[in-house]
C-alpha cells in the first residue's frame, strides 16, 4: 500500500512502520481520506499494515474508528482548522488502540469550544488539545511530547491537512524540553479536552428463563451500563412451567411484543438481546411469529442456554434484516436443555429443541457459536462470562449490513 500526497510540488509518502512498530521519528503528512485508508481500514480490506486486523468473528475494530475520525476531522473544519497533528498509539500497528491523541490547531482563540460544546463520541476516548496558530510554543512543546513512547524512544508524528493545502508545516519541531515539564504543562492547560464516548450503544434487553427472579441482572447492569449500555431487563415474573401451556405462553410473548415495541419507541436506538432458557424462545418466537418480519428489528443477539431447535432458521432472520449478528453460547453439558425434548413432544412445538446442547445446525458468517464444557444451564450467568464473552461482543460486532 503506497500513500502518496504533494506538498509543495515534491511526492510524500507515509512510510510503512518500524520493527517496532510505530512511525518513523519525524513529522509526516497526509490528507483526510488517506488517513482514514490507512488507520482506519474497513471490514475485510486486506492491507500490509495491519495483516491480523481481523478478530474471530471477521470484523476489523479499526474500522469501528472511522465515524470518529470523520467527526473529529467535521467538528475541527467547523472551528476553522487547517490540519490536526495526531501521536499516540492510534498511529502505531496496535490492532485496537483505546484511544486517540490529537493537537487541533484553530485560527483563534474563539474557535475553541467550550468544554459543553465538545464533541459526542461513541465508544471511544479522545484527548484534544485545542491550540491557536499563534501559540507555537505550546504546539511545539506538545508535539516533542508526543514524538516520545512509553519507552522514551522516538516515534513519528502525522500531520493532517483540512484543507487542499498545508498553509502551517511544524517539521521544525524538536526541542530541547523535559518531558515530565512537558507532561505537567499539558495537564494544566486549559483547552485541553479529554473526551470519553457518551453517545450509548444502544439498549441492551435481556430475557430471563423460568423459576427464577433474574439476579443476575444486577451482576450485568453496571458491566453494561459501564460499556455505555442503555439497560432494559424484561422481567415477565417467577414464572414456573409455561413450558407446556399454550395460553401461557402466548400470554408472555404478548407482553414482550408490547414492551419490546415500547422500548423502541422510547430510546429511538439499536437494540441488542441477551437472552437464557425460556428467554431464547421467546425471542425466537417473536422472530417467527412475524413470518421474520417484525417491527421490532434487532442489532445482535445473544443466546446462552437455548431451548431452541437447532433448525432454527437464523439465515432467514439475517437474511431479512431481523437481527444483524447471532452469537450462541453452547454448554455440552447442560443437563436441563435435554429435558425440553419432552416437552416439544406433548405441545408439538417445533420452535423447541437442544440448541445449548448441540448448537445450530446452519451456518452463518453472522451466526457465531462457541461451546466452553465448563458451562451447564445456570453457571453461564455470572461475572466472568458477562464480562469476558457478552459485553466484549455486542462493544466488537456492530452493524455491517
Amino acid at each position: 500500500m503506497n500513500i502518496v500526497i504533494k506538498d509543495k510540488g515534491c511526492v510524500v509518502l507515509l512510510p510503512p512502520f518500524t520493527k517496532r512498530g510505530a512511525l518513523p521519528e519525524g513529522l509526516h503528512k497526509c490528507t483526510m481520506e488517506e488517513f482514514i485508508n490507512r488507520f482506519c481500514p474497513v471490514d475485510n480490506e486486506k492491507t500490509d499494515f495491519f495483516p491480523t486486523f481481523h478478530n474471530d468473528h471477521d470484523l476489523s475494530v479499526r474500522s469501528y474508528y472511522k465515524p470518529v475520525i470523520e467527526h473529529l476531522f467535521g467538528h475541527s473544519i467547523e472551528r476553522g482548522a487547517d490540519s490536526i497533528i495526531f501521536g499516540g498509539s492510534f498511529i502505531t500497528n496496535d490492532e485496537t488502540p483505546n484511544d486517540i491523541d490529537c493537537i487541533v490547531i484553530v485560527p483563534n482563540s474563539n474557535c475553541i469550544p467550550h468544554k459543553n460544546e465538545i464533541l459526542t463520541m461513541s465508544g471511544c476516548t479522545l484527548d484534544i488539545v485545542y491550540v491557536t496558530e499563534e501559540n507555537t510554543d505550546m504546539i511545539y512543546k506538545l508535539m516533542n511530547m508526543f514524538s516520545f513512547d512509553k519507552y522514551d524512544l522516538n516515534v513519528g508524528l502525522v500531520q493532517v491537512s483540512l484543507t487542499s493545502e498545508f498553509r502551517n508545516s511544524w517539521d521544525d519541531f524538536y526541542g530541547q524540553y523535559d518531558f515530565a515539564e512537558l507532561l505537567l504543562e499539558r495537564e494544566a492547560y486549559i483547552f485541553r479536552h479529554f473526551v470519553t464516548g457518551s453517545q450509548k450503544n444502544g439498549v441492551l434487553v435481556t430475557i430471563h428463563g423460568l423459576n427464577t427472579n433474574s439476579e443476575w441482572n444486577f451482576d450485568l447492569s453496571p458491566i453494561a451500563s459501564s460499556s455505555n449500555w442503555i439497560f432494559a431487563p424484561f422481567y415477565y415474573g417467577n414464572v414456573k412451567l409455561p413450558l407446556l401451556s399454550q395460553k401461557l405462553k402466548a400470554d408472555i410473548l404478548g407482553y414482550f411484543r408490547e414492551w419490546i415495541f415500547m422500548i423502541k419507541d422510547k430510546y429511538q436506538c439499536e437494540i441488542s438481546i441477551f437472552a437464557h432458557s425460556f428467554g431464547t424462545y421467546i425471542i425466537g418466537a417473536y422472530l417467527v411469529g412475524f413470518n421474520h418480519n417484525p417491527p421490532v428489528k434487532f442489532d445482535n443477539i445473544v443466546l446462552a442456554g437455548s431451548i431452541l431447535t437447532p433448525d432454527y432458521d437464523w439465515n432467514k432472520c439475517i437474511d431479512r434484516g431481523c437481527v444483524n449478528t447471532v452469537y450462541n453460547i453452547i454448554s455440552p453439558r447442560d443437563p436441563w436443555v435435554p429435558k425440553i425434548e419432552g416437552a416439544k413432544i406433548l405441545t408439538k412445538d417445533k420452535l423447541f429443541g437442544q440448541a445449548s446442547n448441540l448448537g445450530f445446525t446452519q451456518t452463518n458468517k453472522r451466526l457465531i457459536q462457541e461451546s466452553y464444557d465448563i458451562y451447564d444451564h445456570s453457571n453461564m450467568l455470572r461475572l466472568d462470562v458477562f464480562e469476558s464473552k457478552v459485553i466484549p461482543f455486542l462493544n466488537t460486532v456492530k452493524k455491517f449490513r
